[in-house]
């Protein structure tokens, strides 16, 4: 991030056809930070096939459905973020949304009204995010709170791309699996 480039923090990256390999293909990320040292976030659309009871059983009753742990993204991913919505926490980090941020998983709050489990996070040296949105691998949009928290079978990468809208609504009909075309 430069003097000239705003902040993403609590934007979107919808990632584009361009990323077509995991873990980022179709994925969409919330930005939690961004500054002149760099970015991170988590894939919020990347549940996996373990329960957050096989790995954190504490949290299972707060956990929002689907209650799987979630791919953050290919850092650190023996690691547990965990990110929930209450009104009076003190978070390990803030978002844009003054009752969502991270919270340590041995002590999330008593009046904790969603939450979710990620493996790892997403993160960008500094300016690498900008020049990766200059190629054109990410669009960006800024994040609703039912972004952070989307019940299984809400379809994030589409639901974000119709809002980018414009010209980039084509790839809506862009065929998951190119060479199926």
């Amino acid at each position: 991030m430069s003097a000239d480039t705003p902040s993403l923090s609590g934007y979107l990256l919808v990632a584009t056809p361009i990323i077509d390999g995991p873990p980022f293909r179709r994925s969409v990320i919330y930005i939690g930070e961004h500054d002149t040292s760099g970015a991170l976030g988590v894939i919020l659309n990347s549940p996996s096939r373990l329960s957050v009871v096989e790995v954190l059983p504490e949290l299972t009753h707060l956990t929002s459905d689907p209650p799987v742990v979630y791919l953050g993204g290919p850092v650190q991913t023996d690691a547990a973020m965990v990110l929930a919505q209450s009104k009076g926490c003190q978070f390990a980090m803030e978002t844009t949304f003054a009752d969502i941020g991270l919270v340590d998983p041995a002590n999330p709050p008593a009046d904790t009204t969603a939450l979710r489990v990620y493996a790892g996070f997403s993160g960008w040296g500094p300016g690498q995010l900008e020049e990766e949105i200059i190629m054109g691998s990410w669009w960006t949009t800024e994040a609703r709170r039912e972004d952070l928290f989307a019940s299984e079978g809400v379809d994030l990468w589409t639901n974000a791309v119709r809002r980018i809208g414009g010209r980039k609504l084509f790839y809506l009909t862009y065929p998951d699996d190119p060479t199926m075309n």
